[in-house]
């Protein structure tokens, strides 16, 4: 299984471990990928320094490019590097083979951290939007307040021995975290990697495989479900509209989004409700798509470099499928009975499990869409008081959302 992570709001994304991978591009005009350069290497990461070149992170080292990805040059890191990141005030932080290091000058020096566990052990790194420096080992979140001069353990609130699969900013200042596992897999929120609260719960054996966040928009690649989306901060989650059911990557600009699975490259322009394959040219695996400041989308693959400048797709401004059921569950917290609503659930009969904490599923019901267009009265007697999320299957769509059961 490949570890995956996202980082967003300021347009970064990618993977830091997996099979070899090579650097593309693309615009959103362009008919098909088209070569470009360093196809030698391994390319695992890029983000943009401060000065507004583009840092990449390679099996090779880093290389840095100063006129949008066309020509590259190699830096003064020459070791193996599996991630790199940049922070809200510009700092760097990298992980490579050997060590951590932190540079403040757009990565013409670097000064290495002592790493809080063994360096083979960490797999990724990442700042979030208030500075704070985290370092993944699978199980553990480390956290670092003091730019990496100590860390601490932030595992609180996920689960007992999670595999801690991506972690992305959000667009207002906070951090998600996707986890699966023997302990169950589901999406996480922090403020700063400290500690961390329920989001959405996908159930034991299961994975929240990547993430992508930008304002009004969180998406989701979890196992038993496939490709999700939430508009409404992950109160609720929608299956979408895609032939792919694992992501390893996404990338979202506005309303327009960027999907990696496997071989495919698939982008979407309505919110995430439907996605177009847009894989013209590429015959490859792909594990780190990132946007330029210029527009360019620049691809991680297993076949040589390509490039492809240009704008970024006109942004579509409607939120997607206007048919997309909604469900309401009043009171929410609740003790012994709340009341459930289903709009637009359409035709056929509809499943709903009750999903408690440890990903077990508590209590089924299946209606009529009659009654999931009524207001439906639903007995809690019996089930123990705790976050429930509640799993309601459509003919079209799963949508998620948490219910609290009260003692």
């Amino acid at each position: 299984m490949y570890r995956v992570f996202t980082c967003s709001g300021a347009g970064l994304s990618g993977m830091a471990l997996g099979a070899l991978l090579l650097l593309f591009c693309v615009s959103s005009a362009s008919a098909q990928w088209v070569a470009s350069g360093l196809g030698d290497t391994r390319v695992n990461r890029f983000c943009h320094a401060s000065d507004g070149s583009i840092l990449a992170a390679s099996k090779t080292g880093i290389f840095r490019s100063t006129d949008d990805g066309e020509s590259w040059v190699a830096t003064d890191v020459t070791e193996p590097t599996h991630s790199i990141v940049v922070g809200p005030d510009g700092d760097l932080l990298i992980l490579t083979d050997t060590r951590l290091a932190t540079s403040n000058d757009d990565g013409a020096t670097w000064t290495t951290l002592t790493p809080p566990d063994q360096i083979d052990f960490i797999w990724y790194v990442h700042i979030a939007p208030d500075g704070t420096f985290l370092a993944i080992n699978t199980p553990v979140v480390y956290y670092s307040q003091d730019k990496g001069q100590t860390w601490a353990n932030g595992n609180t609130g996920l689960p007992s021995v999670p595999d801690v699969n991506a972690i992305v900013s959000t667009a207002d200042g906070g951090l998600l975290c996707g986890t699966g596992g023997v302990s169950g897999g589901g999406i996480f929120r922090s403020t700063n990697g400290a500690s961390w609260t329920s989001v959405f719960w996908a159930g034991a054996n299961s994975d929240a495989q990547a993430l992508g966040a930008s304002d009004g928009l969180l998406l989701a690649a979890v196992t038993g479900m496939g490709i999700a989306r939430s508009l409404d901060d992950g109160a609720n989650w929608y299956s979408v509209n895609i032939d792919a059911t694992v992501a390893s990557d996404f990338l979202i600009d506005g309303s327009t989004a960027y999907l990696i699975s496997g071989k495919k490259v698939y982008r979407s322009t309505d919110n995430a409700a439907n996605w177009q394959l847009w894989n013209e040219g590429l015959d490859d695996y792909s594990r780190d798509i990132f946007k330029t400041n210029n527009g360019t989308i620049l691809l991680g693959t297993n076949n040589g470099v390509l490039r492809r400048p240009g704008g970024s797709v006109t942004d579509v401004a409607d939120g997607g499928d206007l048919n997309m059921p909604t469900v309401q569950l009043y009171p929410n917290p609740a003790r012994t009975q709340t009341t459930m609503n289903i709009d637009k659930a359409g035709a056929g009969r509809i499943n709903v499990e009750f999903i408690n904490e440890a990903g077990n599923v508590a209590r089924r019901l299946q209606l009529a869409p009659s009654q999931a267009a009524a207001n439906l009265s639903l007995d809690l007697e019996g089930l123990p008081a705790g976050a429930y999320f509640v799993k309601v299957r459509t003919a079209d769509h799963a949508i998620l959302q948490k219910l609290i059961v009260l003692p």
